[in-house]
């Protein structure tokens, strides 16, 4: 089968649309089918380099579609409004996905327009990736909503047992409780939070490990910012920023860790980097807001917090600091994924969309 992403950025960073459609990408690849991605930013899968954006991007994909002819296409997000390649779609009689990953915000008038457009579009199919959202784009007139859940590729995070040298390469000592932060170095992210929390852990043996994209653009999603609030609270020489790593370094940082912490304080689409802490066997501590509470299942994988609330994220990490909780959440955590979140069930849960769509 002949496969097209359209999507706004490409490709994969830490967590996120661009990870969950690179991972699809080589799932469907691997299976025999040609997949190409296609996004406003430049780089491409196979064939195409656009480095134009808005309309004139919609424009180009209008008539690279009408060459290219796939079977199905998949848009990924409501960033872009995808008429032009939605209306060559239509005049090819080619069967359309979309997958919003909760990327809107229903108070924005752009958003609104967005909206309006993709309603009238009237796609064959629409991917909601939790309950939640499934009611939400009910709720906003959407029509024929599928939910599938973010996957994670099980043969990439996976527990690593003693064959992990992340600790000895980044001078953590063995005994240290490990917290971790993986993900977008945005204001939404609770960070803050997360640091003072960890400053409220009743041992000296700590390190936090914050990792993860900055923006200079915004002073409070840089390194320094909060570098500068560690070290006001008196943690800066227990914390560590790994600015970039590596694939399989975010995999050793993640089995290197005693547990992953994401204290969003806003609405997350789904928290994609608790299932890869999940698929090493680790325990997780999110916020307890929508998207990650589909996710997290209080006292069984992890524990659920409420947002910007400091003293009860550090019991919860404190709570953590008992070797067999950790072992017994991380199991359960593993479990989960090999059930509802493997890359291979949740491929084969499209696949088989996309050949109704075709048949």
């Amino acid at each position: 089968m002949k496969i097209v992403f359209i999507t706004k950025q490409y490709p994969s960073n830490i967590g996120g649309i661009e990870k969950v459609i690179e991972n699809f990408r080589q799932s469907f690849s691997s299976k025999g089918h040609e997949v190409f991605v296609l996004n406003q930013n430049g780089l491409t899968k196979n064939l195409f380099e656009f480095n134009s954006k808005n309309s004139s991007f919609g424009i180009k994909l209008f008539f690279e579609l009408l060459k290219l002819n796939p079977e199905i296409v998949h848009f990924h997000g409501f960033r872009i409004i995808n008429f032009f390649p939605w209306l060559a779609c239509k005049l090819k009689g080619i069967p359309c996905v979309i997958t919003p990953h909760f990327d809107y915000n229903t108070s924005l008038f752009r958003e609104k327009v967005n909206f309006f457009f993709h309603k009238l579009m009237n796609f064959n199919k629409v991917l909601a990736i939790t309950l939640r959202e499934k009611k939400i784009l009910e709720s906003l007139g959407f029509k024929k909503i599928e939910v599938i859940p973010d996957s994670v590729d099980t043969l990439k995070f996976s527990p690593l047992g003693e064959k992990n040298s992340f600790r000895k390469k980044f001078g953590i000592p063995k005994k240290d409780f490990l917290v971790l932060f993986l993900g977008r170095l945005a204001s939404n992210k609770g960070i803050p939070y997360l640091i003072d929390a960890f400053n409220g852990i009743k041992t000296d043996k700590k390190k936090l490990l914050i990792v993860g994209k900055e923006n200079p653009a915004f002073f409070d999603t840089t390194y320094k910012y909060y570098a500068s609030i560690a070290k006001k609270l008196g943690v800066l020489d227990k914390t560590i920023f790994a600015k970039q790593l590596m694939d399989d370094e975010v995999v050793e940082a993640i089995n290197s860790s005693d547990v992953l912490v994401l204290p969003s304080t806003a609405s997350e689409a789904f928290g994609l980097v608790l299932i890869e802490a999940m698929a090493c066997s680790k325990p997780v501590i999110g916020s307890s807001i929508e998207g990650i509470n589909e996710v997290i299942i209080d006292g069984f994988n992890g524990f659920l917090v409420p947002p910007k609330k400091s003293i009860e994220l550090t019991l919860a990490l404190e709570m953590l600091q008992d070797n067999n909780l950790r072992q017994k959440m991380g199991k359960n955590g593993l479990i989960l994924v090999k059930q509802k979140y493997s890359l291979m069930a949740v491929s084969e849960a499209h696949i088989r969309i996309y050949l109704e769509l075709v048949h």
